[in-house]
């Protein structure tokens, strides 16, 4: 974890680099409102004198009305700069936070719920802790300067009591240094929780769980357990609340039996004939400026702290440089993807996915991928895409290991459809052009690829066309109107046009393409996959194995290596695990009737 020392430096960095002159000026209003108090405490003492000697005092009266209109204006000017600073802030650490989410390469970055935690506590700490650090250092100035000006006034009046103020002060920082440690444990089970409540927020508005959770009467259950974790959430807050405010009322409790003290002392002076009158209004004006001034500055040392703890999970994930980005240029395949002995596993108290596949996947041919659920299929394709690298054992690229290969570019040279491919809240033209940036802004070749795969009379049917955005959980804006929902097998189709417009890729993979169609649509899309990718180098995975026959070879992934590999008539030849799948297979589609429906 990045030392105290550390993050102070950082955060304190962070105003000046996001904003540097709305800093600068804050820091000048901050000294101005900090002396308005002691000026405003002479001009009134100086006001009663005039008063008590009947003299006029017309002046002076102008001077502090003056003086309180300047206090009101510099205190409503820092509050604006202070809004400035704030949504500079925002913006500038939002900007480095996704830099770094959006610089990593690799899925395991992703796919670790412990790093979906630590983004919430990233997030919340550097949109708050920079912020308040920022208010932090003009208060911390406005009150030290305030504290410095009214003491001299107290340590006039009675010395003792400014010794005593200066100990409360000392032992409000303690206090404040417990509450921190505790308030930071309270937030780190508080993200915890957040997590799940989203979970269970997201599940119980989503449209595809929609009807599973009413399908299967579990809708109240959701909804129990999304508040139960709201719940939780709740009570942690109204702890870390009950500590702050049980420590500024015992700080309150004290620095009200010290105004009391001194007060009598004062008093005690005042019959004495030691004091003027006036000087009561001198004193308790400033013991109660320095308790105001001390107790925010506690308290949001306070607030200060708790946000530096958090901030250094911030830095701790923008420091960590994401894995290595860099590398050969990638050209295109011309001789062959080849496994030797990959060995992998997505963490090592995980069992192992892999377990030593050997496989050669030659250029412009087809190969398919088959195996039961589990069997390391979709594992082996985010191998191939450099989303993790093997534990042990090497994938070479026309002979040169994927670990020494770029992966932007790596990437450039593949098409894939996933079998869990994203449907974006985009427009249809988005949704397709999203595949190749430069294709975004070219509708022609958008509206050819939805064509290609029998989608675009449909997308041009939407109430504005390729305009719409397609969304069940957004509107559009402006235009409530222009928004619409597909079926499942039509947003397959338009994931499939995607893999069309990488027209430079080398390898195309197909993961279950046609998982969404229907038995026509199916051959349909086999035929426009023949065709299309004819000389492209094809990685076929799917569970019909009809989808296979045309395969140059076929793999079959069983216990973590390929168990069978050859042609379709040499695997049915070899009456292994794949023939046995292929005939449970047809075995479903046997019938006198086939023949004469055909």
């Amino acid at each position: 974890m990045v030392s105290r020392l550390h993050a102070v430096r950082r955060a304190l960095a962070v105003p000046w680099r996001a904003a540097p002159v709305a800093s600068a000026l804050g820091i000048v209003l901050a000294i101005a409102f900090a002396v308005i108090p002691a000026t405003t405490a002479y001009l009134t003492r100086a006001l009663i004198d005039t008063l008590g000697r009947g003299e006029d005092v017309t002046e002076l009266a102008i001077a502090a009305a003056a003086v309180t209109s300047l206090g009101a204006g510099v205190y409503f000017a820092s509050r604006y700069v202070e809004g400035i600073v704030h949504a500079r802030i925002r913006l500038h650490v939002e900007r480095e936070l996704f830099a770094r989410v959006v610089a990593e390469q690799q899925l395991g970055f992703f796919e670790d719920p412990a790093f979906h935690q630590r983004l919430v506590l990233a997030t919340d700490a550097a949109r708050t802790a920079p912020q308040e650090l920022a208010t932090g250092v003009e208060m911390l100035v406005r009150s030290v300067i305030g504290i410095i000006a009214l003491a001299g006034i107290v340590f006039v009046v009675w010395p003792p009591i400014a010794v005593l103020l200066a100990g409360l002060g000392v032992l409000g920082f303690v206090a404040q240094l417990a509450r921190i440690r505790h308030e930071v444990r309270l937030s780190e089970l508080m993200a915890h929780d957040q997590r799940w409540y989203v979970a269970y927020h997201q599940l119980l508005v989503d449209p595809r769980a929609a009807k599973e959770l009413r399908l299967f009467g579990t809708t109240e259950l959701m909804r129990d357990r999304m508040l139960a974790r709201l719940g939780e959430n709740t009570r942690n807050e109204l702890a870390r609340q009950r500590i702050g405010i049980g420590a500024q009322i015992a700080l309150a409790v004290a620095g009200a039996a010290i105004s009391v003290l001194g007060t009598v002392m004062v008093a005690a002076r005042i019959r004495a004939g030691e004091l003027a009158v006036a000087d009561v209004v001198l004193f308790m004006a400033a013991i109660t400026g320095i308790q105001a001034a001390v107790g925010s500055l506690v308290q949001n040392f306070g607030h200060l702290g708790s946000s530096l703890e958090l901030f250094r999970y911030y830095l701790a994930l923008v420091d960590v440089p994401p894995a290595r980005t860099t590398g050969r240029d990638v050209p295109p395949l011309r001789d062959a993807i080849v496994l030797r002995d990959v060995w992998f596993r997505y963490a090592d108290n995980t069992p192992w996915v892999l377990r030593g596949v050997d496989l050669e996947i030659r250029a412009g041919r087809a190969t398919g991928l088959v195996g039961v659920n589990g069997a390391g299929k979709s594992t082996l394709l985010k191998l191939l895409g450099r989303f993790y690298d093997p534990t042990r054992g090497q994938i070479l690229w026309d002979g040169i290991d994927l670990r020494e290969l770029d992966p932007a570019a790596l990437r450039r040279q593949l098409a894939a459809t996933f079998q869990d491919f994203m449907t974006y809240q985009l427009s249809a033209a988005e949704n397709i052009g999203i595949a190749d940036g430069t294709a975004l802004e070219d509708r022609a070749r958008i509206t050819g690829a939805a064509a290609i795969v029998g989608i675009d009379q449909t997308l041009s049917r939407l109430p504005s066309g390729y305009d719409t955005l397609l969304s069940a959980v957004v509107t559009s804006d402006g235009d409530e109107g222009q928004v619409a929902s597909l079926s499942g097998g039509q947003w397959q189709r338009i994931a499939i046009a995607r893999t069309l417009l990488r027209a430079t890729a080398s390898v195309v993979i197909l993961d279950e393409p046609s998982a969404g169609l229907d038995a026509q649509a199916e051959h349909e899309l086999q035929m426009l996959v023949g065709s299309h990718f004819a000389n492209a180098t094809r990685i076929l995975v799917s569970h019909r194995l009809s989808a296979m026959r045309g395969a140059d070879q076929i793999a079959v992934l069983a216990d973590g290596v390929i168990a069978e590999r050859g042609t379709h008539d040499d695997l049915m030849a070899a009456r292994g695990a794949y023939a046995k799948w292929f005939a449970l297979q047809a075995a479903a589609y046997q019938d006198a009737r086939v023949g004469a429906a055909a």
